[in-house]
């Protein structure tokens, strides 16, 4: 187990870490509470986070062990914000010139110009699609993200 753990990309890894940690927040704020002020309502609210978190990060564990995400790396060259929606689209050029664009949160920083790593679910479609609910559901399909740097420091590495 330990050695399937060591293969997972760092991002997903660290994501994964912390919605354990996360759940544990939960836990713990919820029990402090109910020590300090005998609230129920709130233990039993932490309790139910608590649970939902473990399951998400159960689910996480089962895609990234079976390698249900897809990969998309390459330079950023175009960010587009699309009115109305909470994603933006994004435009990456790979090593190859393929052009990907994908659909991304608008939280997501990115700049023009760097080399990224994007680490996506699969299943869902982070092709860019015109209609609102594939729209909404692209927005929450990234797991993880790695910053490579510049596109000058691609150009280095390869020759």
């Amino acid at each position: 187990m330990k050695e399937q753990l060591q293969q997972w990309p760092a991002p997903l890894f660290r994501r994964w870490v912390l919605t354990i940690a996360l759940g544990f927040a939960f836990l713990g704020i919820g029990t402090a509470v109910w020590l300090a002020l005998n609230d129920r309502v709130l233990l039993m609210l932490s309790i139910v986070m608590f649970a939902l978190t473990l399951g998400k990060a159960v689910m996480m564990f089962r895609s990234i062990a079976l390698r249900r995400y897809e990969v998309v790396e390459g330079v950023c060259v175009q960010i587009s914000s699309l009115p109305f929606q909470k994603c933006k689209k994004v435009k990456l050029l790979d090593a190859d010139g393929n052009e990907r664009s994908v659909l991304m949160d608008k939280q997501t920083r990115l700049r023009i110009g760097g080399r990224y790593r994007l680490y996506f679910r699969s299943g869902n479609h982070t092709a860019v699609s015109d209609t609102w609910i594939r729209s909404s559901l692209a927005a929450g399909n990234l797991l993880g993200m790695e910053d490579l740097g510049d596109f000058t420091d691609f150009d280095e590495k390869i020759e």
